[in-house]
C-alpha cells in the first residue's frame, strides 16, 4: 500500500539524522559480502519471498541497523531512531529495490512483516513496521531529488567547519550540485504543494548554512552559489553577506514580534496581572453603563414631550378606573 496522496510525504527529510543515517548506510554498502547471523539481524532475510536483489537490500538494512544500534559501533548513540529516520530508511530501501532497473513493489512490505524484536534500546519495532511500505514511482523520484540536495548540504556542512586543504573548491563543487539539482526540480511540472514546501524548507536550511559559513570565513561568499529562483537560470550567481544578513534580520524581527504578542496574551489570560487588568476593564465598562443610564434618565425628565405622554398615560388609566 503506497503513501497517501493527502499527507506531506517529504517532511521527514527536514528531521532525519542525516549524518548518522548516511554514515550507517555508506558503511553497510562497503562491508562486502559479510553476512550477519540470525541473532545479529533485525529483519529475517532468509525466508521465501525475499530473494535476489531484495535479499541483498534486506541484508544491507540489517547491517545499517547493527551499526546504528550496537554499543560497539562508532555510529551508535543512546537515543532511539526517530520517526523521520524510519521513513528515510524506508525511502532508501524502496529506491534500492526499484531505482536501479529493478521493479519490486512487494518486498518492502515483506521486510515489515519479518521485523523481529531486537535492539529495543534503539528501535521502536511497531513504528518501523508501519514505516516499511511501498512508495509510488513519482514520489520516489522527488524523494531522490531531495536526498541528493541534503547529501550535498551535509557535505558542505562538514567542509565549512573543517580546516582541510581545498575546502573552498570542495564547497563550491557541492554548492554547484545543489544549484543544478534545485533548478532541475523547479523546472518540472510535477511540483505539488508538498514537494514545493520541501524544496522551500531546504532552501531555508541552505541559506542558514551559508550565513554560518560567512560568519566563519567571508571567503566563502565566492564559493557558495545562490539557490536559483528561476528554472531558466543557468549561470551560477553568489550571495553577498548583505543578502543573507537581511533575511536573517527580517526573520528574527518577525519571530520577535510573534513572541511578544504571545507573551502578552499569556499574561493577560493566565496570570494575576491579567486578572487585575480584566477586573479594571469590567469596572470601567460598568461605570460607563451607569453613566449612560443616568444620562438617559436625565433626558427623559427634561423632555416635555415625554412628560406630556406620561401624564396622558396616567390620566387615561385614572379615567378608566373611574369609569369602571
Amino acid at each position: 500500500m503506497g503513501l497517501e496522496s493527502t499527507q506531506d510525504k517529504y517532511e521527514f527529510f527536514e528531521n532525519v539524522d542525516h549524518v548518522r543515517i548516511y554514515n550507517a548506510l555508506n558503511s553497510a554498502n562497503t562491508t562486502g559480502h559479510e553476512v550477519l547471523s540470525d541473532e545479529q539481524s533485525l529483519i529475517k532475510c532468509n525466508i521465501q519471498g525475499i530473494n535476489g536483489n531484495a535479499k541483498a537490500v534486506c541484508e544491507k538494512l540489517n547491517k545499517a541497523f547493527k551499526l546504528l544500534c550496537s554499543s560497539k559501533s562508532e555510529l551508535a548513540s543512546n537515543k532511539q531512531l526517530n520517526s523521520s529516520d524510519y521513513k528515510y530508511l524506508n525511502f532508501w530501501a524502496n529506491f534500492e529495490l526499484n531505482g536501479k532497473k529493478h521493479v519490486d513493489n512487494s518486498s518492502i512490505e515483506e521486510f515489515g512483516r519479518n521485523v523481529e524484536s531486537k535492539f529495543q534500546e534503539c528501535i521502536n519495532h511497531e513504528e518501523l513496521k508501519r514505516a516499511l511500505r511501498d512508495i509510488e514511482e513519482e514520489d520516489l523520484k522527488k524523494m531522490k531529488t531531495l536526498d541528493k540536495l541534503y547529501q550535498s548540504y551535509c557535505e558542505m556542512n562538514e567542509i565549512i567547519f573543517s580546516t582541510s586543504e581545498g575546502r573552498f573548491e570542495k564547497c563550491l563543487h557541492y554548492s554547484s550540485e545543489c544549484f543544478n539539482e534545485y533548478r532541475g526540480a523547479i523546472s518540472t511540472d510535477a511540483v505539488d504543494k508538498y514537494f514545493h514546501s520541501a524544496l522551500t524548507n531546504f532552501k531555508k536550511a541552505y541559506e542558514e548554512l551559508a550565513s554560518k559559513a560567512f560568519s566563519k570565513d567571508t571567503s566563502y561568499v565566492s564559493y557558495i552559489a545562490k539557490i536559483p529562483e528561476n528554472p531558466n537560470e543557468t549561470e551560477l550567481t553568489f550571495y553577498t553577506i548583505g543578502d543573507i544578513r537581511n533575511k536573517i534580520i527580517l526573520i528574527s524581527l518577525f519571530g520577535s514580534v510573534i513572541a511578544v504578542v504571545l507573551v502578552l496574551i499569556y499574561f493577560y489570560k493566565f496570570t494575576s496581572f491579567g486578572t487585575l487588568m480584566r477586573a479594571r476593564s469590567r469596572k470601567k465598562k460598568k461605570k460607563f453603563h451607569n453613566q449612560d443610564d443616568n444620562m438617559k434618565n436625565s433626558l427623559c425628565i427634561n423632555d416635555p414631550n415625554i412628560i406630556r405622554y406620561n401624564n396622558r398615560k396616567y390620566n387615561l388609566a385614572y379615567h378608566s378606573a373611574q369609569n369602571s
